[in-house]
């Protein structure tokens, strides 16, 4: 986020749009969803979101496809990969995070939105980013990638938080 001004907008944005108690995977809440916008803004260098199509799929159902690009910081790999700066991963582990440091994943993204049929706001929003793609891209190969992703800080539906380490059903397909 660039300012405070533009936080407070995003905030009366996902207030007006949102139930109160929207749900992305485990997460409820508008102040959930604020937080975790908060998080990749903070975790992932220059965040930007493309939308490339939304469509009607089904009454109360949007579908959206995006393109999501991010830059890879110190601090994604410390809060997303915390496994690449530890000692005891070994030497391997170490070179991931240097190759994966200042790198610019671009990732295509699903989002569905389900519409509460009363108050015709998003009651639940379910996000797929597809990071194996641009990972293997840099990385060259499955074995990095997966080592990458089995104890990533982001589960599969895309929270970023602890309490995730091992957990994952990444699709190391694209979209």
């Amino acid at each position: 986020m660039r300012n405070h001004s533009e936080t407070r907008q995003i905030l009366a944005i996902l207030e007006r749009a949102f139930a109160h108690d929207a749900a992305m995977g485990e997460l409820r809440g508008v102040d959930a969803l604020m937080e975790q916008l908060l998080l990749f803004s903070q975790y992932f260098g220059q965040p930007h979101l493309k939308l490339l199509r939304i469509e009607s799929v089904a009454p109360d159902v949007m579908a959206a496809r995006a393109k999501l690009s991010v830059t890879v910081t110190e601090l994604t790999l410390r809060h997303a990969f915390p496994h690449l700066e530890e000692p005891a991963g070994g030497e391997d582990r170490v070179l991931l995070f240097q190759r994966l440091l200042g790198q610019r994943l671009e990732c295509d993204c699903s989002l569905s939105f389900l519409f509460d049929e009363d108050s015709e706001r998003v009651a639940r929003l379910e996000v797929n980013i597809d990071l194996a793609t641009p990972l293997f891209e840099v990385l060259g190969s499955l074995k990095d990638v997966s080592n990458v992703l089995e104890h990533a800080g982001v589960s599969s539906e895309c929270v970023i938080g602890a309490g995730f380490s091992g957990n994952h059903s990444f699709d190391f397909t694209s979209s």
